[in-house]
């Protein structure tokens, strides 16, 4: 039955996203239907147990007309929506033995990572405005606390690319990249929260739920008894041929992280709960408010983002290298930083440089400040600087620019650069 299950939601992912306008199917317009016509009966049964209640009866039996996900903490609240499971792209044809498991909770599939940290995307014609933005907001989210870029997709250069749709699966997304083409990002009904289009993204980035860790069973404890029926595979505990959180800690506060009563049968009955420790209140879990601090370094780690650096979604600013700021004091370590700049689309930006003195290498192969014209390392090359500069303004042809720093000789007097963009 848990097969069936898992191979009807695939094959209702996977089925083909038409490219250019989207347009709703007839399928789709069936599923809104049964939603309109589920959502009629539950409204007339919640009259029912009214009319119940106020003529003092009590009924037979609570139905959790709560999403799952549900949590009972004012925080959680906030953003309460269904949330229905990631699909797996794949099993795994062996599993490693439980004593060589290690504690992991992204992708360990080195071929689900997005080229560059790039991930092309189209959003389906069908959603308004609103969800536009909304989509954007939470894209523009993990660009500011990560190296990963979302770029408007270009058919001639992304053949592979996210779809941000509506499928019966809810809110669901495959991990990683899948290579075949588009795939789809469902962003259904209730699910059109940011925190809700933060956590798909991160399934999209390549991450697992965090509670499906091989190493879970030292950090929570799953209440089967108490899940909804035939929901319990999204409690299953993965194996390390399938994640791998690069040796980070189990994370309470990750977006990744189900809440006490996801998928619970009742509103006040936990699936997942943490650990209790001797002295301690146990942790909140179920957050969908914004990426934790173990969500943003663990996406660094996956797509080895530079130690420093930022991504720029103002309208102007200053900002110069880790170097500039202490003089150009001595030291031992290198420098390696990126900075991305990302204007409205059709705009473009201008740099100005000033104050820069990076060591002089031969053509500037070993220290320099290189600025493309795009998102990404492939992108045109507009210049790699070296030596001193006093005044340059540099503007781009697209709306992006990216700026890689490097400095191995790090001898004092060699100050880097300050920079403003408009």
């Amino acid at each position: 039955e848990h097969e069936a299950k898992l191979q009807r939601l695939k094959e209702e992912l996977s089925r083909p996203v038409i490219e250019g306008h989207h347009r709703q199917s007839h399928h789709q317009k069936q599923a809104q239907h049964r939603q309109h016509h589920q959502s009629h009966h539950r409204k007339k049964h919640r009259r029912q147990q009214q009319h119940h209640r106020r003529r003092g009866q009590s009924t037979t039996q609570y139905v959790n007309h709560s999403p799952p996900g549900f949590n009972q903490s004012q925080q959680a609240q906030q953003q309460s929506v269904p949330e229905m499971d990631l699909l797996k792209a794949e099993a795994p044809k062996d599993e490693e033995p439980l004593r060589h498991r290690v504690a992991r909770a992204v992708t360990a599939k080195k071929e689900r990572i997005w080229d560059y940290g790039v991930i092309p995307y189209e959003i389906d014609g069908n959603f308004s405005g609103i969800h536009k933005a909304l989509f954007k907001l939470a894209m523009r989210h993990w660009e500011n606390s990560t190296c990963i870029k979302f770029v408007e997709r270009d058919p001639e250069i992304h053949p592979n690319y996210i779809v941000f749709t509506v499928r019966s699966c809810g809110c669901c997304s495959f991990v990683g990249k899948r290579g075949n083409g588009p795939q789809a990002i469902s962003i259904g009904r209730n699910c059109d929260k940011f925190g809700i289009v933060v956590h798909e993204l991160g399934h999209v980035v390549g991450f697992w739920h965090e509670h499906t860790r091989p190493d879970r069973e030292k950090h929570v404890v799953i209440e089967h008894n108490n899940i909804m029926k035939g929901q319990d595979y999204n409690f299953n505990m993965l194996s390390p041929d399938e994640v791998d959180s690069l040796g980070m800690a189990y994370d309470y506060d990750s977006i990744m992280h189900y809440a006490r009563n996801t998928f619970s049968k009742g509103t006040y009955l936990d699936t997942i709960l943490p650990i209790e420790m001797k002295g301690r209140k146990r942790p909140e879990i179920g957050q969908r408010l914004r990426l934790s601090q173990g969500d943003i370094a663990q996406a660094n780690l996956l797509y080895k983002c530079p130690k420093c650096g930022r991504t720029f979604q103002e309208s102007s600013g200053i900002f110069a290298s880790p170097s500039h700021y202490t003089a150009g004091a001595l030291s031992n370590e290198t420098e390696h930083c990126e900075w991305r700049i990302t204007a409205t689309y059709g705009e473009r930006v201008e740099l100005k440089l000033e104050d820069m003195n990076i060591f002089k290498s031969n053509n500037c192969e070993t220290d320099y400040l290189e600025i493309r014209d795009g998102y990404f390392e492939k992108s045109p090359l507009i210049g790699r600087f070296c030596g001193k500069v006093d005044k340059e303004v540099i503007r781009t042809e697209s709306s992006r620019m990216l700026l890689t720093y490097v400095n191995t000789h790090r001898i004092e007097g060699f100050r880097g650069f300050k920079a403003e963009f408009d």
